[in-house]
């Protein structure tokens, strides 16, 4: 049996809900508290426990929040399966089962999980880190200003034109090869190691090639 219960929402703040008397909305809590999977529960000691009276069991009774069973006061919460979700591989039938059947409710008060299953707290917040690392991890990307990119390769010392950069990422649209950038400044150091935008290098001419050549003198005969 689950030992972590919860309560909607829908229920605990609807006016049936909340013009009952505190003590009845104080029983029912805990009635909830200590119901089985199937919502069942031995309501007179939970009625000990708090201090409550027979009168606010009644006044849940009379509200349609929980029916009695017997003259022991085991009892069912109506709303039960909108409180609670059960997993069938983690749901323990109800020791008075028999008593839900004679009610009319062969099933009991368990549902087969539809969807994504019943979550503790300890899951909760596993989720809520996994959620927040993954928001961190992948931030939205933001294209450069030109000063920006000019700045960084100012830094660099390289030559990379920086105009000439962004305007080619701008017109593919931000994209390295088929993929969309995650690091403009990776970027910047992929064109200064491939020398993208350097200018050319010049081959020097040989000096021999440049020289004026001595005239020869042509011995005529």
């Amino acid at each position: 049996m689950a030992n972590r219960r919860m309560f909607s929402k829908t229920i605990v703040e609807s006016a049936r809900f909340i013009k009952m008397p505190v003590s009845s909305q104080a029983l029912y809590f805990h009635l909830g508290v200590l119901a089985d999977d199937e919502g069942v529960v031995e309501a007179y000691p939970a009625m000990k426990l708090i201090g409550s009276s027979e009168d606010d069991l009644r006044v849940l009774v009379s509200k349609g929040f929980v029916t009695i069973l017997n003259e022991d006061l085991v009892s069912l919460i109506m709303d039960w399966n909108v409180n609670n979700q059960i997993r069938k591989d983690r749901f323990t039938q109800s020791e008075y089962h028999n008593l839900l059947v004679a009610l009319g409710k062969p099933n009991g008060n368990q549902m087969a999980t539809i969807g994504e299953p019943s979550i503790g707290k300890d899951s909760i917040d596993k989720l809520s880190i996994d959620k927040d690392n993954k928001g961190r991890s992948a931030k939205r990307f933001t294209p450069p200003t030109i000063d920006e990119v000019t700045a960084y390769c100012n830094e660099r010392k390289n030559n990379v034109d920086p105009q000439k950069w962004m305007d080619y990422y701008t017109s593919n649209g931000w994209k390295v090869g088929k993929n969309p950038m995650k690091d403009w400044k990776a970027a910047v150091r992929t064109w200064e190691r491939n020398n993208y935008s350097s200018p050319k290098m010049v081959q020097p001419v040989p000096d021999y090639m440049t020289e004026e050549k001595p005239k020869e003198h042509v011995k005529r005969w």
